[in-house]
């Protein structure tokens, strides 16, 4: 009563009763304060116990005196309103989009080892990273025997989960789990007139994958696996000479290496 009573330019009547209920409870953003006299309530937020008590001194004074001056109630607006929180307002938003580019060494789509380029887009949240790529090889030479020859091409789209198990910054490791889809173009020389297909590949990879943090924004990825072909590509060279099954994709090896830049 005696903080009330300081903001009044008289003592209150004992003739006139007075009932102020005030209910003061903490919260995350600070303090909350609730006051009601007779009919009148009114709230007040604050960062601390100290402020909102200040405050609501003064404006029970306030309302047992409206006509008090303005300098007292000028001493209230140290009390600072607490902004308001939320749970939603308090999750880091981890989401972030990465690009890269990258070169792939593999063997079992195609016969021989095969060099290819890769482009990537991708997002990281957490531990997980989700990348789509698309990728295409330099291409093989394979001799069918002493007059016919097949260049085969390779092209697909990759799409490949990982997520991260061990991490030592600035390295971290991560098993990568994908699907591949895509076309072998295949052209036979030696033939008249030369033949060309494109047979279609669908293989599952099993990966993992060591990065290396090389600054905020990027990261260079070594990964090495196993690429297991579901639907396999097979081609065959019709004449001169017998009708030949040149290949068909098998079970195979494969490494890579990739630059990827956070956007």
């Amino acid at each position: 009563m005696a903080s009330v009573e300081a903001h009044l330019s008289r003592r209150p009547s004992p003739a006139t009763p007075l009932r102020v209920v005030a209910h003061l409870t903490q919260s995350r953003g600070g303090y909350r304060l609730s006051l009601r006299l007779d009919d009148s309530e009114r709230v007040l937020e604050g960062g601390s116990c100290e402020d909102v008590s200040r405050a609501g001194a003064l404006l029970v004074a306030l309302m047992l005196e409206p006509g008090l001056s303005q300098e007292p109630a000028q001493q209230g607006e140290r009390v600072k309103p607490a902004a308001p929180t939320s749970a939603a307002s308090k999750v880091e938003h981890s989401l972030r989009v990465v690009t890269g580019v990258g070169a792939l060494l593999e063997r079992g789509t195609l016969p021989k080892l095969n060099p290819m380029g890769t482009l990537a887009l991708g997002v990281v949240t957490g531990p997980w990273r989700f990348e789509l790529s698309a990728n295409a090889g330099l291409g093989v030479e394979v001799a069918v025997d002493s007059q016919r020859t097949l260049t085969l091409r390779p092209a697909w789209a990759a799409l490949r989960g990982c997520f991260q198990i061990w991490q030592l910054k600035p390295v971290a490791l991560a098993p990568c789990l994908g699907v591949e889809a895509g076309l072998v173009r295949a052209v036979a020389q030696g033939v008249d007139p030369p033949t060309e297909s494109t047979p279609p590949v669908v293989s599952g990879v099993g990966e993992a994958a060591l990065s290396f943090l090389l600054s905020q924004n990027f990261t260079l990825i070594a990964n090495g696996g196993l690429a297991l072909p579901w639907v396999r590509p097979r081609v065959f060279v019709e004449g001169p000479g017998p009708r030949v099954r040149a290949y068909r994709a098998e079970v195979g090896p494969r490494v890579g290496l990739g630059l990827r830049i956070a956007l």
